[in-house]
């Protein structure tokens, strides 16, 4: 099968629930309609385009979808507990821990794209305390 060169708002539902796979059985995140359109909101928002048609760089646009599907899924189960009494222990948690530890794999694999991104440029300037006495400011170009 070749690679996709264009998604739709259905096809990227579509991978969203491929890369939850089993996920999405057990959070009942079956209907590709519903749970999957504000992860696709965040997706374009983060993509910075206002359409997914707009959205050109497929690995760019499939980087940035795994990890907002994971963080929506983590927002989601964030609430489950983990209790348990003498003889009885109940684990509801274990699917926050997954979610939470896919986003932190799924940013750091979207931090390139961000970090080529315009609005999060960064300078470096370099700055003379004129205070402190182990500098010696200098002046360039001119004579005693």
């Amino acid at each position: 099968m070749a690679a996709p060169t264009i998604y739709t708002e259905m096809d990227l539902a579509a991978y969203m629930k491929a890369i939850l796979d089993e996920v999405a059985l057990v959070i009942e995140w079956t209907e590709i309609i519903g749970k999957y359109q504000e992860p696709i909101n965040e997706t374009l928002l983060s993509y910075d385009v206002p359409t997914i048609d707009l959205a050109l760089d497929i690995k760019k646009l499939r980087t940035v979808a795994r990890r907002e599907i994971w963080r929506a899924v983590a927002m989601a189960t964030a609430s489950n507990y983990r209790f348990g009494s003498d003889r009885e222990q109940y684990f509801r948690n274990q699917i926050w821990e997954q979610a939470h530890s896919e986003f932190l794999s799924a940013s750091i694999d979207a931090s390139i794209y961000e970090l080529n991104d315009a609005r999060f440029n960064v300078g470096i300037v370099p700055l003379i305390d004129e205070q402190d006495p182990y500098v010696i400011p200098m002046t360039v170009g001119v004579e005693i």
